[in-house]
């Protein structure tokens, strides 16, 4: 969408750009200088004083980080903020900086684990950037902590635990489905006790996300990532690599380590550091288990040790024991040990047959994921438990992943799928009930004694936003159809969305609606809506509910023209600006309004509505006929395309195909009301250049009606039961 801004930008005229440019607020010559930084707090969702900004903690390359304290709470905090744009950065560019930086504070917030600093908030800060708020990590960088604890050969356990903690942190993200990809000494953060965090997770994405550029550390990062290949847990077993060889030798992963690795850790080092994903271990829970059998045994299965090093390392932890029992033992030791390397090399084969089953494995496919689990019930009589039990424990999540991706998937769709619908069609005899059905397919009752557990229900769905603008389009759906149900829906509505989501945007919203009147087409606000209003406006997905259903008042008016002066193509600001020109009498300005529109959206029919009264109104007659037919084909039902078409079929003089048409439609109550009840729908023109093109309404009494009259023989919701509270 930022491109095609700079493209539409890049072709105008020289004087109109200069033009446009002075009519940006805050703009600096050449609309590239890069704004000043901002001093405000961060604003959360739920209050706007929360916060209260403090130092500054330092900068990255995406965004920068602050002090803040929590008021509510009575805590420090710190807060993370995408950057601004700077003066030789492209806009597309800068937008895609902050949709991965929004998917940062999304993707962090799902981690919960010890070693991965929590989020508390997310939202935007005092000038609409994208921001979250988080724990406060006080602490030292892994390599600074490094240089305060001894030599490597003094405390070679102490660091194994670092890096222990780190495999346990980056491993229970791999279990979620999320791999880090830059894992690095200034991204380990080690508290005053030793608490291990693994912090920054701006470059994090899901397991087999393809993200189309390079990303990483230089020198941090695994050879892969340098070639945008798609994300892979194998890129955090690297940089597990990279850092337990960095704890014992301060070097780059790429410089050979010197003889302070012991030879078990080594081994696992090396084996992290394959240049070939194929070679290394699958994820980093096999390499936290490598680490804890080296703690535990001195050796690893790395290293590939025999039983006679495996009893060495034995012994060196236990020769109060070994010096009493070895007499004993001695015997048995020589009679077993063939037995013993028999069933060691048994198990190798097994953990290699494990291992190979993982690195095999493709986590985008359920049906491959639960192959993978019975091919590994075969092997767990041969592989050691710890393997086996790592590779359930990757297995499982994968499947857990994958089958609550897909629930979602398919519930995006089902609410994409009717709001598309009726901003291509309008509103369909079926709307409510399919509406309804799709919400209570996610959870919801909608009943005076269920709102507690909708709102408990909505607060904890991913895709909260969506649902609630689809509970606020089926208030609307009810209340332009004359549904019975419209009463109920506008007293459990409203307060499900108020205790279901943060944003005062929404439950703004659906108060207004339950208060709103209708009217002819359209709703009414009520007198003391202003405030709601307000706070409605905020939000432009909440804007564009009120742009589709209620009369445009001043208010929503200038909402519509300001929307336009920053997004020039916005489609339902372009309409209302398009109605408005039309009330003025503006035949050309409502058709350059309605043009833009049905560039964004060329598939819908309220540009082409838009389209045809500014034809009607300009007596172009052969445009109105050519607009409203093809809105017809759109929307057989919609009595406005229906007098529009025979408006411009009476015009051009086929005063008997206007008649029949009329006739046709049985809609002389409906076409009554717009003639006895006059408002400022366009309707009420339209009808009445019927009228004065010669076409006689038949003698009905006058009934309102919606625009595409409802089914009288359209089902109930599928589960709905009769509400007699």
């Amino acid at each position: 969408a930022a491109e095609a801004v700079a493209a539409w930008i890049d072709g105008l005229e020289p004087a109109a750009q200069e033009a446009l440019f002075a009519q940006a607020p805050h703009a600096e010559p050449g609309f590239a200088a890069a704004a000043p930084a901002p001093t405000a707090a961060f604003t959360p969702q739920a209050t706007a004083a929360r916060y209260r900004a403090g130092a500054a903690l330092g900068a990255g390359g995406m965004g920068l980080v602050q002090r803040l304290d929590d008021t509510l709470l009575e805590r420090t905090v710190a807060l993370k903020r995408c950057r601004n744009r700077r003066p030789d950065e492209a806009v597309a560019s800068h937008a895609r900086l902050q949709q991965v930086f929004a998917r940062e504070a999304a993707l962090t917030a799902g981690l919960e684990h010890p070693g991965i600093v929590p989020v508390h908030d997310v939202g935007v800060d005092a000038h609409g950037a994208p921001a979250f708020v988080m724990k406060l990590l006080e602490g030292e960088p892994l390599d600074t902590h490094l240089a305060s604890i001894g030599s490597p050969r003094a405390t070679i356990a102490r660091r194994v635990e670092l890096v222990l903690r780190i495999a346990d942190a980056i491993a229970y993200a791999h279990g979620q489905g999320v791999v880090h990809r830059d894992l690095k000494p200034e991204n380990v953060i080690v508290g005053r006790y030793g608490a291990v965090t693994v912090i920054d997770w701006g470059l994090a994405a899901p397991s087999g996300a393809d993200t189309g550029s390079a990303v990483g550390t230089p020198g941090w990062s695994a050879p892969e990532q340098d070639r945008a290949a798609p994300a892979d847990p194998r890129m955090d077993v690297w940089g597990l690599g990279a850092l337990l060889r960095f704890c014992f030798t301060d070097a780059l992963p790429t410089v050979a380590p010197d003889n302070t690795m012991p030879a078990g850790l080594r081994a696992v080092a090396d084996r992290c550091l394959e240049p070939d994903p194929a070679d290394r271990y699958a994820g980093a829970s096999a390499v936290a288990d490598e680490l804890r059998r080296w703690l535990e045994h001195g050796a690893t299965l790395a290293q590939n040790p025999g039983p006679l090093l495996r009893a060495w390392h034995w012994s060196r932890r236990h020769g109060r024991l070994i010096a009493l029992g070895l007499a004993a033992g001695l015997l048995a030791l020589l009679a077993g040990g063939w037995a013993l390397y028999a069933e060691h090399q048994r198990r190798l084969a097994g953990n290699a047959a494990v291992r190979g089953l993982l690195n095999d494995l493709m986590l985008d496919d359920l049906q491959a994921v639960h192959l993978a689990h019975q091919q590994l019930r075969r092997l767990a009589a041969v592989a050691d438990p710890q393997v086996v039990a790592a590779a359930q424990r990757g297995i499982a999540a994968a499947e857990t992943t994958i089958a609550r991706r897909q629930r979602l998937d398919a519930q995006r769709a089902g609410l994409e799928r009717l709001a598309q619908r009726y901003r291509r069609t309008g509103p369909w005899a079926h709307e409510t009930h399919n509406r309804l059905d799709l919400l209570r397919e996610l959870g919801f009752v909608l009943r005076r004694d269920s709102v507690q557990a909708d709102a408990r229900t909505l607060r904890a769905h991913p895709l909260a936003s969506r649902i609630a603008a689809a509970m606020i389009q089926l208030q609307r759906a009810a209340l332009l159809a004359d549904s019975p149900l419209a009463p109920r829906l506008a007293a459990v509505i409203p307060q499900i969305i108020a205790a279901g989501i943060d944003d005062h945007a929404y439950a703004a919203l659906a108060r207004i609606y339950a208060s709103s009147r209708v009217g002819t087409h359209q709703l009414e606000l009520a007198e003391t809506a202003d405030d709601l209003l307000a706070r409605a406006l905020e939000n432009p997905i909440c804007g564009d509910i009120l742009l589709q259903g209620h009369r445009p008042v001043p208010a929503l008016a200038a909402y519509a023209t300001a929307r336009i002066a920053k997004q020039p193509a916005a489609f339902w600001p372009r309409l209302v600006a398009s109605r408005l020109a039309f009330n003025a009498g503006r035949s050309e300005a409502a058709r350059d309004h309605a043009l833009i529109a049905l560039g964004a959206a060329a598939d819908s029919i309220w540009p082409r509505l838009a389209l045809s009264y500014a034809a009607m109104l300009g007596r172009r007659d052969a445009e109105l006929l050519r607009y409203a037919r093809s809105g017809r084909r759109r929307s057989p039902d919609n009595l406005e395309f229906l007098v529009l078409e025979a408006v411009g079929l009476a015009r051009s003089g086929q005063l008997a195909a206007a008649r029949e048409l009329v006739r046709e439609s049985g809609a002389a109550p409906h076409f009554n009301w717009h003639l006895s009840r006059p408002s400022d729908h366009p309707m009420d023109r339209s009808v009445r250049a019927l009228v004065a093109a010669g076409i006689a309404i038949p003698a009905a009494e006058p009934r309102r009606g919606p625009r595409v009259a409802p089914d009288p023989d359209a089902p109930p919701p599928t589960n709905a039961t009769p509400d007699r509270r």
